[in-house]
C-alpha cells in the first residue's frame, strides 16, 4: 500500500512492520474485518496502515470507511501502541534500550 502525505511517499513494500494490530470486530463477515499493522519507514516516520471492509474503519469523527488507509503516528503513539499490544519483549529493536526505572 502506497500513499503519499505531505508531499512524501510512504510505502508499506519499503517500510519495516513493527508489529499487527489486532482489531475487535463483531463477527467475522467482510463488513466488520479489518487488519492494521505499525510500520517504519526508511526515514523512520512511523505509521498506520490497513485494509478493511465496509463497517471496518473507524474514523476520528464516528464515521466508518472502507478500503485501504494510512495514517502517520508520532514515535510517542508508536510506542504506546507497541507496548499495548505485548511486544514489549522487542522494544529495544525499534525504540533503542530502555531507562531503567
Amino acid at each position: 500500500m502506497k500513499d503519499i502525505i505531505d508531499g512524501k511517499l510512504y510505502d508499506t513494500d519499503t517500510a519495516t512492520m513493527v508489529c499487527s494490530i489486532p482489531v475487535p470486530t463483531r463477527d467475522d463477515t467482510d463488513s466488520e474485518w479489518s487488519q492494521l499493522s505499525l510500520y517504519k519507514s526508511p526515514k523512520d516516520q512511523y505509521f498506520i496502515a490497513g485494509e478493511g471492509g465496509r463497517w471496518a474503519m473507524q474514523l476520528g469523527d464516528g464515521q466508518t470507511s472502507h478500503g485501504s488507509v494510512l495514517v502517520l503516528v508520532s514515535e510517542r503513539d508508536a510506542r504506546v501502541i507497541f507496548r499495548t499490544h505485548g511486544f514489549a519483549e522487542h522494544y529495544a529493536q525499534y525504540f533503542g534500550p530502555p531507562e531503567e526505572g
